[in-house]
């Protein structure tokens, strides 16, 4: 369960600052979309880490 809640807050944290950003800077959708492209980043690295895992036991 606690892998799930880290994908969920690796994934929503950075599009959900970037989405912040842009209202803030009125930036739309720049920063929006940089947070996407991390989000998918830390989701991709997360999967490697755990068939890695996986892989050991």
């Amino acid at each position: 369960m606690s892998f799930g809640t880290e994908i969920a807050v690796a994934v929503g944290a950075p599009i959900l600052l970037g989405y912040w950003l842009d209202t803030v800077f009125d930036t739309s959708p720049y920063l929006t979309l940089s947070g996407v492209l991390l989000a998918v980043i830390l989701f991709i690295l997360m999967l490697i880490r755990l068939i890695r895992k996986l892989n050991e036991e």
